[in-house]
């Protein structure tokens, strides 16, 4: 063979590259520096001996410091819960309390103008019976005595082991007494009445029936101010701004037909009525 070979330089083999070493990562560390932990080097010894930041919080300082602050945050989570439940139920009767000073003054004018055209006939008797409906409210039956079958029915609603809270929470009890008073004056039989007292309680404190699966989805915070639109002013609360159970309160007197009157006075329906009454200035 005549073909020129052409020599092949040697290839040298590659270097070997030292493997890059991972910085451990503390998983406990930026917690524990939350808490008043700091790095080794950062460590003065005269606080004694230096803690790893697993120590610090599992046995250390860190778990009281953490445990005060979960105690601290729990502390006033309560306390908002308790004053948007107060504020809730405040803007709830202030609304019945508008409606009815409003159907009180319908129904004195209408008995007025009977009165007059009983006088006018000469009908005395119509005009004294007229006269002693005054007194009684709308929609309401003279005040009696509360029957023994609805002591009876409330007695062992309260020996319910689901209601335990109402005998050890002072918040709870009052707030249960509220909403179940404010519907036996709408004519809300007894035993509706205690039922949506332990609806209520269930949406708004779950953590009081703990034997209970929860909802398959949770309760919406229609009652809760946002941060963001009404910080703006950029809508007005109405109707669907109020939470579900409110609207389910009312319904009923609703349908019975005991807000179309303030809606005839205020233009609107009886379901704008009952909200602009419900958030007042807060709307």
């Amino acid at each position: 063979m005549t073909d020129e070979i052409e020599a092949l330089e040697p290839v040298e083999p590659p270097a070997e590259v030292a493997p890059v070493e991972q910085e451990h990562v503390d998983p406990y560390a930026e917690e524990a520096k939350k808490y008043g932990w700091v790095e080794p080097e950062d460590f003065d010894p005269a606080n004694g001996a230096h803690m790893s930041a697993e120590k610090f919080m599992t046995r250390g300082p860190g778990t009281s410091r953490k445990l005060n602050d979960t105690v601290s945050d729990l502390t006033k989570q309560l306390a908002d819960e308790k004053a948007g439940t107060k504020a809730r139920m405040d803007r709830f009767e202030r609304a019945q309390k508008a409606n009815e000073e409003n159907r009180i003054q319908a129904r004195a004018a209408a008995i007025a103008e009977a009165q007059r055209t009983a006088a006018e006939s000469g009908d005395m008797e119509e005009y004294d019976r007229l006269a002693g409906q005054k007194d009684i409210k709308p929609g309401k039956a003279p005040a009696s005595v509360v029957s023994a079958e609805e002591e009876a029915a409330v007695e062992e609603w309260v020996n319910r082991p689901e209601n335990d809270w109402f005998s050890y929470s002072e918040e709870g009890n009052k707030t249960g007494i509220r909403i179940y008073n404010m519907q036996r004056e709408r004519d809300v039989p007894y035993a509706d009445a205690l039922n949506k007292v332990t609806d209520w309680m269930r949406r708004e404190h779950p953590s009081w029936f703990p034997d209970e699966t929860p909802p398959a989805t949770p309760r919406t915070a229609a009652a809760v101010d946002s941060g963001g639109l009404a910080s703006r002013g950029a809508a007005k609360k109405g109707w669907a701004n109020i939470p579900a159970e409110d609207r389910a309160m009312v319904k009923a007197e609703m349908d019975r037909g005991e807000w179309n009157a303030k809606a005839k006075e205020m233009k609107t329906s009886p379901q704008e009525a009952f909200a602009s009454l419900y958030w007042g200035l807060d709307g």
